[in-house]
């Protein structure tokens, strides 16, 4: 008997980009965002069902993931905040402009390392924040960096 691997409900969804929401691309970007809640709205409804919901959690919280899309339910912003709690080391050091290689454009860090860079954890938390100003709009507003 062949055992089906248990995958994701956004597996071959063919909405899959509900799951990486992104607020700018050259238009305004409120209006964007507005246009970008129900698809945001959609993913989040679809994690809370998933099978596969924790493993998608914990791979999301990996520090190459962080920065980017909904996993496991939570936004990027809410990962980096539960990081940040963790102590996990996300930031790619200063030198090393290329993620994978610490010796690509002659870096100083041989060693390779996955993570984000200052300005990716700065517009996940803002992202984050303006996420929850609309779909939670009952909680206290923030000045804008709050979270950072």
């Amino acid at each position: 008997m062949k055992v089906e691997p248990i995958v994701g409900n956004c597996h071959g969804d063919e909405r899959a980009d509900a799951w990486f929401p992104t607020t700018y691309n050259g238009g305004r970007p409120n209006v964007m965002f507005r246009k970008l809640l129900p698809d945001i709205q959609y993913a989040l409804t679809n994690c809370n069902s998933c099978p596969v919901r924790e493993r998608c959690f914990e791979e999301g919280m990996k520090p190459v993931n962080l920065a980017q899309g909904i996993w496991g339910g939570k936004f990027a912003g809410e990962r980096i905040l539960m990081a940040r709690k963790r102590n996990i080391n996300y930031i790619v050091p200063v030198n090393n402009k290329g993620r994978k290689t610490g010796k690509r454009n002659g870096d100083a860090f041989p060693e390779p390392f996955d993570g984000i860079t200052m300005q990716e954890e700065e517009d996940a938390l803002l992202f984050y924040e303006r996420v929850l100003r609309y779909l939670r709009p009952e909680l206290p507003r923030q000045e804008s960096g709050s979270l950072l």
